[in-house]
């Protein structure tokens, strides 16, 4: 039935009424939009709220994203859910592969994560400079990195991105499109573009969704906004794209 209902969900109610819609949703409180001085309290909302919650119903590789599963003719293969840590793993490594990470480069991470793609980054000889703004988040995964011997290698910081300074050759994003929100879209390339050095490449996951239902739904303070993910602008939503 919800099948039904989403496939139709631009059509479900006539276009004029749906202009209405601004009538009666809330926006955004502003104490909870993504400014600088608001985003760390939305962030330690969602993610502190315990490494052991999150650890329940993530993969080993602790990977809050979506996964890059083989396929066989088109069609998903038949994959256990111990092979959930690989088809992570074979996400980051693509994502590593597009941006051109390996022996010597210095590599901005936007979105820390619990560390795995930070792992895997200084694996192959980059230099890692990750930020969060989960302090969870950056306790294990400074606990990962430093089990696995890449201290020298990798420096995770309390930090928003907008803050960082520097240049590196590589920056790397995992599904932070949606959590930026529309309103910090500019601001978030910016900073990507001030940073990057010459010649130097990007790879961004980002969750999807049809346009037109992000247009309809990017100023909306919905349940979701409001117990689960402040100030995300699209999640979830859709597919992940590269």
């Amino acid at each position: 039935m919800l099948e039904v209902f989403a496939a139709s969900v631009d059509t479900l109610i006539p276009a004029p009424l749906q202009r209405l819609r601004t009538l009666y949703l809330p926006r955004t409180p502003r104490q909870e939009r993504n400014e600088e001085h608001n985003t760390r309290s939305n962030i330690s909302r969602h993610y502190d709220l315990s490494n052991e919650l999150f650890s329940h119903f993530l993969d080993t590789t602790m990977s809050y994203s979506s996964a890059l599963f083989p396929l066989s003719d088109g069609a998903l293969d038949s994959v256990p859910w111990d092979a959930l840590a690989e088809a992570q793993q074979a996400k980051i490594d693509r994502l590593l592969d597009k941006a051109g990470v390996g022996s010597g480069t210095r590599l901005l991470e936007i979105g820390t994560g619990w560390g795995e793609l930070a792992l895997r980054a200084a694996a192959r000889g980059a230099t890692v400079y990750s930020v969060t703004l989960s302090s969870e988040q950056r306790a294990l995964a400074q606990e990962r990195i430093a089990a696995a011997g890449y201290a020298d290698q990798v420096t995770v910081a309390l930090q928003d991105y907008r803050a960082v300074e520097g240049e590196f050759d590589a920056v790397v994003s995992v599904e932070m499109v949606e959590a930026v929100g529309y309103e910090y879209w500019p601001i978030y390339f910016q900073t990507i573009d001030r940073v990057l050095a010459p010649g130097g490449k990007v790879a961004i996951q980002a969750i999807t969704m049809p346009h037109g239902r992000m247009l309809a739904t990017r100023n909306a303070y919905t349940w979701v906004h409001k117990y689960i993910f402040p100030a995300a602008s699209c999640r979830p939503c859709g597919p992940s794209k590269v």
